[in-house]
C-alpha cells in the first residue's frame, strides 16, 4: 500500500482475492486468467499467502463488511485449500461476523461434498459462471461445461448449504431471438436464484472470437434486437421477483451483491493476487498482472504493487457520475460532488441536466440516477459525460 495512506478507522471495506487460473481460455475472456500446470498454481498460493501478512497492519481498523474469491477459477483449488485461505484473511483482518463471502465457481470444477465443505467453513454466497443454458450457446463461448453440468452445478450448490446463489448470463450471443432468449431466462428462473447477473456479449481486441467476427465467421445481433433481448431481460427477471439494481444486475430484495455494491458506491477495498487493484480514500494501486511476475516478486519480498495514482477531484467526480448512472437507485447528490472543485460540480450539474431533457436521468429528492431509458443507452449517456467532464 502506498504509504502516505492513513489507515480509515472504523470504515467498512470489501476484501478482493484474485485466482488467475482456468482449465481452458474461453474465447471470449479479456480477463486476466490463464492456463497454467499445477506447480505454478501451488507457487501461486504460497505467493498470495505471502501478500497477506504485511497488509495486516496497513488496514488495521478496517472491517471488511465483504470478500470475494474471483477469477479465473478459484475453485480449481481444492475447498481445503481455499478455506484454509480464508482463514488466513480471518486471522490477519477484522471481517464482519456477518460478512458476505463469495466464491466463483466453473459448473464443471464442483460437487456437492466440496461445496459443502466451503458452506460449512465460511462461504456464503457463490457465483455460478453458467452463462446459458443452450449448449449450442456454450460450444460457441468455449465453455467447458455443458447445460446439465451448469444444473447440476446449481443443484448441487443448494444442496450442499448455500442460500445466496448467483448465475452469470451471456445474452446477444448469434442466433438469440427475443423468443430464443425469453425461454433460456424462463428456465433459468425456474431455478429460484436469488441473483442473476446477465451481460451483453462484448467482442473485446485480442480475443478469439473478436479475430474470428473480423473474419465474418459470425454475425452478432443488431442494435434493435439487441434492446429487444435487455427489455425481455428485465421483463422475465422482475416476473420472477428479481429486481434489478444495477445496469447488469438483478436480485430478489435483500440479495443484492454487497462486495460489488461497495464498488459501485466508491467504497475503499483491498485486492489481493496477480493484477488484483485496491482503492482508499482516493488513492488507487494494483498489483502486477502476471502470475509468474507476481509469484517471483512475493518470493523474493518484493512488493506486487505495479501501479498506483491519486485520483483527481476531477477524475473521481467522472467516476462516480458514471458509477451513479449505473445504479437503478442513483446517488445522492452530494455524495456524488463531495470534494469536487466548484467548476467540474457545475459542468456535471449540466451534462446531467441535458440527459435528463433527453430521458436518460433523473433527479428527486437530492438524489440522481438513471431512467429506464437511461440504463438502456448507457454508453451514449457515458459518452456525454466524458466529452462535457474531460
Amino acid at each position: 500500500m502506498p504509504q502516505d495512506i492513513t489507515p480509515s478507522e472504523g470504515r467498512s471495506a470489501g476484501l478482493y482475492v484474485h485466482f488467475p487460473f482456468c482449465l481452458r481460455k474461453c474465447p471470449y475472456c479479456d480477463f486476466n486468467s490463464k492456463v497454467a500446470g499445477p506447480r505454478e498454481r501451488d507457487e501461486y498460493i504460497e505467493a498470495l499467502r505471502r501478500e497477506v501478512a504485511p497488509a495486516g497492519p496497513d488496514w488495521d481498523g478496517v472491517i471488511f463488511s465483504t470478500v470475494y474469491f474471483g477469477g479465473g477459477t478459484p475453485t480449481l483449488y481444492s475447498p481445503r485449500i481455499l478455506v484454509d485461505l480464508l482463514d488466513l484473511l480471518r486471522r490477519t483482518f477484522t471481517i464482519a461476523p456477518g460478512a458476505e463471502v463469495t466464491i466463483e465457481a466453473n459448473p464443471k470444477t464442483v460437487d456437492i461434498p466440496g461445496l459443502r465443505y466451503l458452506s460449512l467453513n465460511g462461504f456464503n454466497r457463490i457465483s455460478l459462471g453458467i452463462q446459458s443454458l443452450d449448449d449450442d450457446d456454450l460450444r460457441f463461448l468455449g465453455r467447458i461445461h455443458s447445460s446439465a453440468d451448469g444444473l447440476a452445478a446449481f443443484h448441487s450448490a443448494r444442496a450442499a448449504g448455500f442460500r445466496n446463489i448467483n448465475i452469470d448470463l451471456l445474452r446477444g450471443l448469434p442466433g438469440h431471438t427475443p423468443e430464443k432468449w425469453r425461454d433460456l431466462l424462463q428456465r433459468t428462473v425456474a431455478l429460484i436464484p436469488e441473483h442473476v447477473s446477465c451481460y451483453a456479449l462484448t467482442l473485446e481486441p485480442g480475443t478469439r472470437l473478436f479475430e474470428l467476427h473480423q473474419r465474418g465467421d459470425f454475425k452478432m445481433p443488431d442494435e434493435q434486437t439487441s434492446l429487444e433481448l435487455l427489455e425481455v431481460t428485465d421483463e422475465v427477471l422482475s416476473s420472477a421477483g428479481l429486481q434489478r439494481y444495477e445496469v447488469s444486475n438483478w436480485a430478489q430484495p435483500g440479495r443484492e451483491c454487497r462486495h460489488n455494491m461497495n464498488y459501485w458506491l466508491d467504497g475503499d477495498y483491498l485486492g489481493l493476487g496477480a493484477g488484483a487493484w485496491s482503492h482508499r480514500k482516493g488513492h488507487r494501486w494494483g498489483n502486477v498482472a502476471e502470475p509468474p511476475a507476481y509469484i517471483a516478486r512475493l518470493f523474493s519480498r518484493s512488493s506486487p504493487v505495479e501501479e498506483a495514482e491519486h485520483l483527481p477531484a476531477e477524475k473521481k467526480l467522472f467516476e462516480r457520475a458514471m458509477i451513479g448512472l449505473r445504479l437503478v437507485q442513483g446517488v445522492r447528490w452530494a455524495d456524488l460532488v463531495a470534494g469536487a472543485p466548484e467548476e467540474a460540480v457545475a459542468r456535471l450539474r449540466r451534462a446531467l441536466h441535458a440527459l435528463a431533457q433527453d430521458g436518460l436521468v433523473w433527479f428527486n429528492n437530492g438524489q440522481v440516477g438513471p431512467t429506464p431509458r437511461g440504463l438502456v443507452l448507457l454508453n451514449q449517456a457515458a459518452l456525454r459525460l466524458m466529452e462535457e467532464l474531460s
